[in-house]
C-alpha cells in the first residue's frame, strides 16, 4: 500500500502519476529507510510536517541514498493533493524548502499556463537553498531553482515534462503577457517628468513678460525635449530590464515591453548575486497578491485559515501530527505539558526507583514515542528476562516505538512475529508463564480483535484457574489506539471499552498529554504483577513534548490525575481528549464571536474542574467522586462508541453513589455508535464544541 497511488487518481499526462518519476529513482526511493520510516501513511495536510523539516534539494545521484526531498515529491504524486492546498503551500513562505517542494510538483503536474502564473511569482524569492548533488553540498537561491524548472528539462534529477515556451502561450492559449513592476515605474516616472514639465512651462510663460512667441518657443522646445525622452524610454527598456535583479538568467524571463515576442539575451550581471536574499519585510507583496488573488477562486477565507493554522504548531520546536477532529491545534503548546526541568521533577505521584537525588536527575526532551522507547530500554536494562517482539518491532515498528531496541539489546531479545495477533499473544502468555516479562506489541488496536479470547479467557484468568500456582503477571500488550483523523475503521478504533469487563485483567490508557505519563505508567504496567492492556494515542506520538527525566520512575496505575482544579463542573476524560477538552475550555471562557451568542454570559466564568482519568480497570473512582460531590455535575469525554462505552459505567457508578449530590444528570460526549467513518472521521470524534455544548447544558440543567 505504501508504493501505490492512492485509490481514484486522475492520469496526469495520459499516465499514473508515479511514473512521472522514473523506474530506477522509484524503486531507490521505495528501498530507502526515509521512504519506510518516514512516508507511511502521509496526507496531503501531514506532509508539511516532514517537509518543513527539510534541509536540502537534490535528487538521487550514483550511490548516495535518496534526498528527503525526492522521496517527498514521490508521495505527493501518490497521494494527489487537491490544488488549493498546493497553492497554500506556496504561500507560506515560513518555510522555503515546503515551497520548493510544492514548486516542483506543480511544474510536474500543472498544465502549462498554470505553472507559469503560479511559478514566475516566486522570482521574487531569493532565498539560499542547499543543493545536494554529486560532488556533495552547494549553494542555489530560490529564484535560480524556480528558473530552472521553467526552463530546464532536467531538475534533481527528474526529468520533466515538456514545457512549452511562453511565447507560444501567450499566442494560442491566452496567458497573459509579462509585466514589469521596474518598467511600469519608470513609465510612470516618465509621465510624472512630462507633466512637471508642462506645468514649469506654463509658469514661465505666465511670469516672464516679454515676446509670446520667445515664451511659446520656449514652451513647444522643453515638450519637444520631453517627447525626445519619451521616445528615448523605449530604447533603455532592454537595459532596464536586463539590469534587473528581480530578473533571472532565462531569455524566456527578460522581455522588452515594445514586442511581446522579443526576450532579451542578456544576463543579470553577477553583482546582483550579492544582495540580500531574504524576503523583504512586505512579504512579496506582489506575488504573494497575485497568489491570493488565484487561491480567491479556490478558497473560502475559513478553509484558507484552516490550513494555515495548522501550520502554526508546526512552527514550534516540537512536529505535531495534523490535527484530528475537535483535537487542539497546538498540542504542543499546551500549558499541560512540563517543558523545564523544573516542572518535570515536580510530577505528581513520580516513584524514582533509583539512588539518585533530585538535584542530580537530568532531562532530555523527547516526544511521546520517545519516551515509550525509553521506558523499554529502561525496563530491559535492569531486567534480563524482559523481551520485546511484534510485527516488525526489530525494525522500529510503524511509528519508531521501538527504534534502536534490536542493535542495544539483540535480536534474540527484540525480535518480529508472524502478523498473528492471536499468535503474538498466545506466545506472549507462554513466555510470561515461563518467567519472562513479555512486552507484546500489537501493530493496532483495531486488530487487536483476533487476540481476544487469548486475553479474556487465557490471560486475564491465568492465576484464577491454577488456583494461585501460575501466572501471567510479567505480561504487557502494548498497541496504538484512537483515531487519528483519516485512519477509518480499521485505524482508528478504541476498544477499550471491550476489557473493562475482563476480571483479572488491567486496562490503561496513556497519558497522552505527557511523554513523562507515558514512560512512568509503561515502566508501571511492565512491573505490574497483573497482564496490562497498554493503549497508547497514536494521533500524540509525535505531538505531545516535554523534558523527560531520565532516570528509572514510576506513576502509580489506577490513580487518576487532577489537572486544573474548579468548583461548578467535573469533565472527566482520557487519552487524546485531554487536549480537546483544554480547548473547550478556552472557547467557554474566550468564545469567538462565531459562537459567542451560543454561550450564556453567566456560563462564561465557570470553574471547570478537568480530570484525567489515566487507567481504565480499576478506574479511580474515589478521585471522581471526591470532584462530582464538590461541583455536583459530571460531563464524560471519550472516542470509544457511546452505548457500553467506558463512560456509561462510569456514569451508572458515580449516579448510584452521588445520585443526592448530583444537580444535573451525568452528561456523555462520545463517538457515535457507527463504524468510525473515514471521511467523516472528524464528526465522529468529539470535538470541542460538542464538548462545549454539553458542558452549557449541564450548567443549564
Amino acid at each position: 500500500m505504501a508504493n501505490t497511488t492512492v485509490k481514484g487518481a486522475i492520469h496526469i499526462h495520459g499516465q499514473n502519476p508515479q511514473f512521472l518519476v522514473e523506474k530506477v529513482i522509484r524503486t531507490r526511493i521505495w528501498e530507502s529507510a526515509y521512504w519506510k520510516e518516514q512516508c507511511f501513511a502521509l496526507t496531503a495536510e501531514s506532509l508539511i510536517d516532514k517537509a518543513i523539516e527539510l534541509n536540502s534539494i537534490g535528487g538521487v545521484y550514483g550511490n548516495q541514498r535518496p534526498t528527503d526531498f525526492i522521496s517527498l515529491l514521490l508521495k505527493l504524486l501518490q497521494i494527489q493533493p487537491e490544488k488549493e492546498i498546493l497553492i497554500e503551500y506556496l504561500m507560506v513562505d515560513e518555510f522555503k524548502y515546503l515551497r520548493a517542494l510544492a514548486a516542483m510538483y506543480i511544474r510536474m503536474t500543472f498544465p502549462p499556463v498554470e505553472v507559469y502564473e503560479l511559478l514566475e511569482p516566486l522570482l521574487k524569492d531569493y532565498r539560499k537553498l542547499r543543493l545536494r548533488n554529486m560532488a556533495g553540498y552547494s549553494l542555489t537561491f530560490m529564484d535560480e531553482f524556480v528558473d530552472q524548472l521553467l526552463t530546464e528539462e532536467r531538475v534533481c534529477d527528474i526529468i520533466l515534462p515538456r514545457l512549452a515556451k511562453r511565447e507560444v502561450l501567450e499566442e494560442t492559449e491566452g496567458l497573459a503577457p509579462r509585466t514589469s513592476v521596474l518598467l511600469d515605474a519608470m513609465a510612470g516616472k516618465s509621465v510624472s517628468d512630462d507633466e512637471d514639465g508642462a506645468k514649469k512651462t506654463r509658469k514661465r510663460s505666465e511670469s516672464i513678460h516679454s515676446d509670446r512667441s520667445v515664451s511659446r518657443g520656449r514652451s513647444l522646445s522643453r515638450s519637444s525635449r520631453s517627447a525626445k525622452s519619451s521616445s528615448n524610454f523605449v530604447d533603455m527598456q532592454e537595459r532596464f530590464v536586463s539590469k534587473s535583479p528581480s530578473r533571472s538568467r532565462s531569455r524566456s524571463r527578460s522581455r522588452s515591453v515594445t514586442s511581446p515576442r522579443q526576450r532579451s539575451r542578456t544576463r543579470s550581471p553577477s553583482p546582483y548575486r550579492s544582495r540580500s536574499r531574504s524576503v523583504s519585510p512586505d512579504r512579496m507583496d506582489v506575488a504573494e497578491s497575485y497568489l491570493y488573488s488565484r487561491s480567491g477562486r479556490y478558497l473560502s477565507n475559513a478553509t484558507r485559515g484552516r490550513l494555515l493554522s495548522s501550520s502554526a504548531p508546526l512552527r514550534s520546536e516540537s512536529i505535531e501530527p495534523p490535527p484530528a477532529g475537535g483535537h487542539s491545534t497546538s498540542v504542543a503548546q499546551s500549558l499541560l505539558l512540563r517543558t523545564t526541568r523544573e516542572a518535570a521533577l515536580k510530577t505528581s505521584g513520580v516513584t524514582w526507583k533509583d539512588e539518585a537525588n533530585e538535584n542530580g536527575r537530568e532531562t532530555r526532551k523527547m516526544n511521546m514515542y520517545q519516551s515509550l522507547r525509553d521506558a523499554m530500554s529502561v525496563a530491559m536494562t535492569k531486567d534480563d528476562t524482559a523481551v520485546v517482539f511484534g510485527e516488525d518491532v526489530a525494525f522500529g515498528g510503524v511509528f519508531r516505538c521501538t527504534m534502536g531496541l534490536a542493535e542495544e539489546f539483540g535480536r534474540q531479545r527484540v525480535f518480529n512475529t508472524p502478523l498473528t495477533e492471536q499468535g503474538i499473544a498466545g506466545f506472549a502468555i507462554g513466555m510470561s508463564s515461563m518467567g519472562h516479562t513479555a512486552i507484546a506489541e500489537i501493530q493496532f488496536a483495531d486488530y487487536i480483535y483476533p487476540a481476544f479470547d487469548q486475553l479474556v479467557n487465557e490471560a486475564a484468568k491465568f492465576r484464577y484457574r491454577s488456583g494461585g500456582r501460575y501466572d501471567v503477571g510479567k505480561l504487557t500488550v502494548r498497541t496504538p489506539s484512537m483515531s487519528v483523523g483519516h485512519g477509518g475503521l480499521y485505524h482508528s478504533q478504541s476498544p477499550e471499552g471491550f476489557f473493562m469487563g475482563a476480571a483479572g485483567l488491567k486496562a490503561q490508557v496513556v497519558i497522552p498529554r505527557s511523554p513523562i505519563q507515558a514512560k512512568g505508567l509503561l515502566l508501571s504496567a511492565i512491573r505490574d504483577p497483573n497482564p496490562v492492556i497498554f493503549l497508547e494515542p497514536k494521533i500524540l506520538y509525535r505531538s505531545s513534548v516535554e523534558q523527560v527525566p531520565i532516570d528509572d520512575f514510576e506513576l502509580p496505575i489506577g490513580k487518576a490525575e487532577v489537572l486544573t482544579k474548579g468548583n461548578d463542573v467535573t469533565l472527566l476524560t482520557y487519552g487524546s481528549p485531554v487536549y480537546t477538552c483544554e480547548n473547550a475550555i478556552s472557547l467557554i471562557r474566550n468564545p469567538p464571536p462565531s459562537i459567542a451568542h451560543l454561550i450564556p454570559e453567566s456560563v462564561r466564568g465557570v470553574s471547570i474542574e478537568l480530570i484525567d482519568l489515566r487507567t481504565l480497570l480499576p478506574w479511580d473512582i474515589h478521585t471522581v467522586m471526591e470532584s462530582v460531590k464538590k461541583t455536583g455535575r459530571l460531563v464524560i469525554v471519550h472516542e470509544a462508541g457511546k452505548t457500553m462505552g467506558p463512560g456509561a459505567e462510569i456514569a451508572a457508578e458515580i449516579t448510584n453513589r452521588c445520585f443526592l449530590n448530583l444537580h444535573a444528570p451525568v452528561k456523555r460526549i462520545a463517538g457515535w455508535d457507527t463504524p468510525v467513518p473515514l471521511v467523516y472521521e472528524k464528526f465522529y470524534i468529539p470535538d470541542a464544541l460538542r464538548i462545549v455544548d454539553g458542558i452549557v447544558d449541564t450548567l443549564k440543567y
